[in-house]
């Protein structure tokens, strides 16, 4: 029996060929960009062919424009498609899309002066696209390279701008031409617009993903709070604030008593709400104006700013006292939570290390001493 056409054969050399390479998201713009060119050129000619129609201007007119235009787009088009454009520096190749279309509406003027003000009106097309990728350099070399080529062009037409409007035909072509024209300039400012809204979109995006990069790099993404780095930049700016103003800071080190054994006894689900419930009651224990930091594991920082410098150590025990009569159980059966705090207040100019070892010591003395305690660590 003979071989069927499409083998199993055929059909696997078919799946193994190549695939062709697809077209980039950045290359089908440009390509999207310049094809919205060509529908411009193709307007024109149009238009250009209509006038010679009626016998407004030469006929050759239309066909010298219509070639010129083939030519460019052809060349554009390619050099897009084909990637030899990312080679150059704009690989959409703005600047010379808007010099061609620019020098082509030029000619046109020298050779079809009788419809002038349809060419001195195109020129702000192509204008407009650049104003999607030119910069501030490249509009003012734009600006006196058209003035100086609109000068030249008219020197050779002897300055010659008609309108032809005697014709019915004329007066219709003029209008046709002027609402194109605003059409074009809509179209491309409704581009801008849609540019602008997504850059708007992508700008607020980076604010909100800068704020949750912020917020992770200064919280603490279990209970909330600040984390050890907030706490020592809050810290250094406070003690700076209270030397000018001589007042004065004091500091606390809170350890969650016993903390392995709640983990080993209810669960570390467990101990995490211990956690959270140790952060809420400290902040709610104290004002609105003090800090309360988790400072790693089962440690937290307390900064008091203006504290009593004659009774540094109540707001603290109020804290302790605030911890051990909480209604544990209901986090777990027979759970009971209790704190050490060490305490010191600073003194003026002092540094801040100094201050957080006197803290950490009094934190360890509380716990040699029999934890569920505030211990106040005295200048020496």
């Amino acid at each position: 029996m003979s071989e069927p056409p499409y083998s199993a054969a055929t059909a696997a050399q078919v799946q193994a060929a190549p695939d062709r390479p697809r077209l980039d998201a950045k290359t089908r713009i440009r390509l999207r960009t310049t094809g919205l060119a060509a529908i411009d050129y193709a307007l024109n000619v149009v238009i250009l062919c209509c006038y010679a129609a009626v016998g407004t201007i030469a006929a050759f007119v239309p066909w010298v424009v219509l070639g010129i235009s083939i030519v460019l787009n052809v060349i554009f088009l390619g050099g897009i498609a084909s990637g030899w454009s990312k080679r150059l520096r704009d690989p959409s190749m703005t600047a010379w899309q808007v010099g061609a279309a620019c020098g082509i509406n030029m000619l046109a003027l020298i050779m079809a002066p009788q419809i002038g003000y349809m060419f001195l009106i195109n020129v702000f097309v192509p204008l407009c696209y650049g104003s999607l990728y030119f910069e501030r350099r490249a509009f003012l070399a734009a600006w006196v390279l058209l003035s100086a080529a609109i000068a030249l062009a008219l020197w050779a037409n002897g300055f010659q701008v008609g309108v032809a409007l005697g014709s019915p035909v004329e007066k219709g072509l003029f209008l046709v031409n002027v609402a194109l024209a605003l059409g074009r300039f809509l179209t491309i400012n409704a581009e801008v617009s849609h540019l602008r809204a997504r850059l708007q979109q992508r700008n607020r995006e980076l604010a909100e993903a800068s704020v949750r990069a912020e917020r992770l790099a200064t919280r603490d993404e279990l209970t909330g709070l600040p984390n050890r780095r907030e706490a020592l930049r809050v810290l250094q700016v406070e003690c700076e604030r209270a030397d000018r103003a001589g007042s004065r800071v004091c500091i606390a080190m809170v350890d969650a008593d016993h903390f392995k054994r709640i983990n080993d006894s209810h669960g570390h689900p467990v101990g995490d709400e211990v956690l959270c419930e140790l952060g809420r009651l400290l902040q709610t224990a104290l004002r609105t104006a003090d800090h309360v930091f988790r400072y790693g594991g089962e440690e937290f920082m307390v900064l008091l700013v203006d504290c009593d410098a004659d009774d540094p150590v109540a707001p603290f025990e109020r804290a302790r006292e605030a911890v051990e009569v909480h209604g544990w159980e209901a986090l777990a059966p027979g759970l009971q939570v209790t704190v050490s705090i060490g305490t010191t207040q600073r003194q003026p100019r002092e540094p801040v290390e100094q201050v957080l070892r006197r803290a950490d010591a009094a934190l360890y003395e509380a716990k040699a001493r029999g934890r569920n305690r505030v211990q106040f660590g005295a200048l020496r």
